[in-house]
């Protein structure tokens, strides 16, 4: 433990007065495994270090005798503060109460002009309440609240709304309605938060007509397809629900807390008592966990844990924060603010903290908030009537404690109202910090305080962090790290330098140079030593690209001052890739190809259009394969539409009954010189005919939007009902009629689903097959390259192996863990090998997951090749007892039943359906006893004899 402190406060505070780094992109990675930090009871030693600035006037002190109330503050990773609230009669907003927001700048250091958010409402009568305010990492300002009123077609319930404000297009976009369930059941308790890559989840209770009753939904939207995902039901067997928050841990993972008077996993036996409760949505496996009971060594089963939050810290770490009545860990009998981490290393919950434990504490504290710093401290506060730091017992005040987490220890409470000198109480504290370690918290109180008026208003402290930031942080450049260009090109290269302070009179110096030939530079510039209220500097050069065709790298280096220790041999230089063509060069390909079934019988083919204006038409191609494409003659070529750019086009027939089974579609762009583009990515139809009666199905297809059970139960035409079998080795069923969320999960890859229809029916199954090409004609056309590319596991090892291109000097590896994901054109390969075989070490684990890989062989002068068809290799954890079995992959050979039961271990047996009866091939049974072909788009199950086993599939 101490060396990991050690480590952590020598790369935070980096004590060193005089460093020389030359670096691009820096990337601190602190781990804590095997470290596990029991927290049993707290110490109270002083608070240490930096210093809390007097209180700050947010809402400018206009005494409108309405009252600003309910607070909440954010920040953003330029330093701005961001403060929402609640107000009457302001700027025109109506007689009813509104969303205000106000920015305090980092960069001049003032506080901006008030803004009303509910600006589109002057005329209603209904309040806009019980706001919360997150940003984004691109400095989007993200504003959520319940409202009342009939607006944008929301009903006359209680609504969740959201704003932003777009920090890119400088403007505030119109409100979006966030709870669109039709009814007027009554949306209520919105929380926020936003993930690394820019999604928001956002998270609220509903008394929505999902059967049995009313709960907590949850919505993400998506940050890269612009566009809300389906709703999602967190718990929806809510007991007098009190209130919900949400966090989002450093792996994009949603985690919801609430509290609760249902009786979940014998929480409760008296539904007098409410209880805190927390679960997790998994980004990866795109499904939710189950649901724990935080306080579960609560004393007593009467006394109620109410309002708290929640947070995440840099290393994946929930904190979990509320309010507990009655005798608990010596807390006195009074209600106390208690604290619990979930360790990530150690996959656990560790033992509650009692927070709010001063001698002096015999009176109630509650409204606990809480957040994390850069560093992985924990900050707390609460309002309570101790009697502590000179706060006084009569009123209410603003308590803070802070857990270091480079010490270990909890430092002392402080007052931060004792300014009011017992005479106000104070309301609604909410806390933020920024990316330089300080601390903001707002309240609202009466008090009147720097000539605020007599209503209510809003105030802000802040704390000021000693930590010592570095002279550097990782620059950001532009262009991305690989750009195609024409000989002879004028190109903009521009770079932003961060400065963090510390040593204000240090001088450092900016470079870029090719790599190739680094004396001396074409482009030197001065960073400037900043202050707090200077962040970066920009730098722009250009750089005529040569007129001989390749491969060339620019390198920008920034070099601090002299002497310096250099902390990363892997990361001393940022470096950008230019792909230099002789004009003219293909065109880039479509994106985001997908199909869908209209009309009942018809495939609609939609692509995203080519980033360019040279585009001149666009060809279709079909095939019955994934792997069989002919690329001499297209299946249809938009020339002959009125609209040759069209980005659409309709397959007729191509889902109807007398269709065949399988169809593939890639697209290719045309310019306007007749050079044509790789192909797009691959999507795929499946018709798939089902008889009546029971039956089993698995998914043939990735598809392009998760699905649930829900959704093909009201899809598929005659179904009455869908049963899955859950984490417990039981059936669970649902019905058309239960609708969306109940008894409802994703549906998944490589599980198996069993249906009952009331008739034969065919159904069509769309999204990405597991295999994929980028061709183009030329080196690596020929099929025996195009198929060659297969995989072997070998322990923990994947190896390669494909055929060889003539001309090629060397092959490149790519991998990605989504099937469309080699298509994105900024991919980096992972291997750059003159060999045609290569191994991808220690990837494969004892848990689910799936990697596909593709090969471009290289030419001479560095141009690429078209690509092999790639391949998947998916591994798939079953679990003992019953579990469910499917095809994720096409096999690369047929295989019965009877041989995966030869090959998975631990297998007694598959069962599969014959004329809609369970049929048992057991291990034991010779081949062709109760066997058949094992098949895509069926579904099996499968019996397992003793411990977990897992199963590695390789296939298209």
């Amino acid at each position: 433990m101490e060396k990991m402190v050690e480590g952590l406060r020598k790369a935070t505070h980096l004590e060193n007065a005089v460093r020389k780094l030359r670096v691009g992109l820096v990337v601190f990675a602190l781990a804590l495994s095997g470290i596990m930090i029991v927290l049993t009871s707290l110490s109270s030693g002083p608070a240490t270090a930096g210093w809390w600035s007097s209180r700050e006037l947010v809402t400018d002190g206009f005494d409108n005798n309405d009252g600003s109330i309910e607070p909440v503050v954010t920040t953003d990773r330029f330093g701005n503060v961001h403060v929402v609230w609640v107000d009457g009669v302001l700027d025109g907003s109506g007689p009813d109460a509104d969303i205000f927001y106000r920015k305090w700048n980092s960069t001049t250091q003032v506080w901006e002009a008030r803004v009303l958010v509910t600006d589109d409402n002057a005329n209603n009568t209904f309040g806009s309440v019980l706001p919360d305010v997150e940003t984004d990492p691109f400095g989007n300002v993200h504003i959520v609240w319940r409202q009342n009123g009939d607006l944008g077609g929301s009903g006359g319930d209680t609504d969740i709304f959201l704003r932003t404000w777009n920090a890119t297009a400088n403007t505030w976009e119109p409100r979006v309605l966030v709870s669109d369930d039709p009814s007027n059941s009554g949306s209520r308790e919105p929380r926020l938060a936003a993930d690394h890559l820019g999604n928001l989840h956002v998270t609220w209770h509903d008394g929505s007509p999902f059967d049995p009753g009313p709960g907590i939904q949850y919505m993400k939207w998506n940050a890269t397809n612009d566009v809300w995902e389906q709703r999602m039901v967190v718990y929806n067997n809510s007991v007098n629900f009190l209130w919900s928050d949400i966090a989002v841990d450093p792996y994009g993972n949603a985690h919801i807390i609430w509290s609760d008077q249902a009786n979940i996993s014998g929480a409760s036996s008296n539904l007098n008592d409410s209880d805190i409760f927390h679960r997790s949505f998994s980004a990866s496996a795109n499904m939710w966990g189950s649901i724990t009971h935080v306080n579960y060594d609560d004393e007593s089963d009467s006394n109620h844990s109410n309002v708290g939050g929640i947070a995440s810290d840099i290393f994946g770490n929930i904190h979990v924060i509320w309010q507990d009545e009655g005798e608990q860990s010596g807390n006195g009998g009074d209600p106390d603010i208690f604290y619990r981490k979930w360790n990530s290393t150690r996959k656990s919950w560790e033992p509650r903290v009692l927070v709010s434990n001063h001698p002096a504490n015999i009176y109630t504290s509650i409204r606990a908030r809480i957040c994390t710093d850069q560093g992985g401290g924990v900050h707390i506060v609460w309002l309570d009537k101790s009697d502590v730091d000179g706060a006084g017992p009569n009123r209410a005040d603003v308590f803070y404690k802070k857990w270091d987490a480079l010490t270990d220890t909890w430092e002392g409470t402080i007052s931060l109202t004792n300014d009011l000198l017992d005479s106000y109480n104070s309301y609604r504290p909410d806390i933020a910090s920024d990316n330089l370690g300080n601390i903001f918290v707002v309240w609202n109180d009466p008090s009147g305080l720097l000539g605020s008026g007599s209503d209510h208003d809003v105030y802000l402290r802040r704390y000021e962090s000693d930590i010592v930031l570095p002279d550097y942080m990782p620059i950001e450049v532009s262009p991305p790290t690989t750009k195609y260009v024409l000989t002879g090109s004028t190109n903009q290269i521009s770079s932003k330098v961060y400065n963090g302070g510390e040593s204000t009179g240090l001088s450092s110096t900016i470079a870029f140079y090719e790599t190739a030939n680094p004396l001396p530079p074409f482009y030197t510039g001065t960073v400037p030593p900043l202050g707090r209220a200077e962040r970066s500097t920009l730098f722009e050069s250009t750089w005529i690209a040569p007129l001989t065709p390749g491969t060339y790298e620019i390198t920008i280096e920034v070099d601090y001052g002299d002497a310096i220790v250099e902390i990363s041999e892997e990361n001393n230089f940022y470096r950008i890739q230019f792909i230099v063509e002789k004009p003219p060069f293909p065109p880039p390909p479509p994106a985001n190809l997908t199909t869908r079934v209209v009309n009942g019988d018809d495939i609609l083919l939609n692509w995203t259009m080519s980033n360019t204006t040279s585009i001149d038409q666009y060809l279709i191609y079909r095939s019955t394969d994934q792997r069989e494409f002919d690329f001499s003659t297209p299946l249809y070529n938009t020339t002959a539409d009125t609209e040759p750019l069209r980005t659409d086009w309709t397959d007729v027939d191509a889902a109807g009954p007398s269709a065949l089974r399988e169809h593939y579609y890639v697209v290719r762009s045309v310019n306007q010189m007749g050079m044509v583009s790789i192909t797009s990515n691959t999507a795929g139809k499946w018709t798939e005919g089902f008889s009546g009666g029971r039956g089993a199905f698995s998914l043939p297809l990735k598809p392009f939007a998760s699905r649930n059970i829900s959704w093909f139960s009201e899809n598929m035409p005659g179904t009455e009902f869908i049963r899955w079998m859950n984490s417990t080795g039981h059936w669970a069923t649902h019905y058309p009629s239960m609708g969306e969320g109940v008894n409802d999960i994703p549906t998944m890859m490589g599980d198996s689903y069993e249906i009952s229809l009331l008739s034969p029916t065919n159904f069509t199954f769309c999204g990405y097959p597991a295999s994929m090409i980028r061709f183009h004609e030329g080196m690596g056309d020929s099929i025996a390259f195009r198929k060659g590319l297969s995989a072997q596991v070998e322990a923990n090892d994947i190896s390669l192996s494909w055929e060889t291109v003539t001309g090629a000097i060397a092959y490149l590896v790519f991998r990605s863990d989504e099937r469309n994901g080699l298509h994105d054109l900024s991919l980096s390969p992972i291997a750059n090998t003159t060999d045609t075989h290569w191994i991808d070490s220690g990837v494969v684990g004892s848990w689910r997951s799936e990697y596909y890989y593709m090969v471009i062989p290289v030419g001479p002068s560095g141009s690429l090749g078209g690509s092999t068809y790639s391949i998947g290799v998916f591994a798939e954890e079953y679990q003992s007892g019953t579990d469910t079995f499917a095809l994720p992959l096409k096999p690369v050979e047929p295989r019965s039943l009877d041989w995966f039961c030869d090959n998975i271990p631990n297998v007694a047996g598959i069962i599969h359906l014959m004329r809609g009866y369970w049929r048992l091939h057991a291990r034991e049974m010779p081949e062709g006893v109760y066997d058949a072909e094992a098949l895509q788009a069926e579904g099996y199950q499968i019996s397992i004899d003793g411990a977990p086993t897992t199963y590695i599939f390789i296939g298209y």
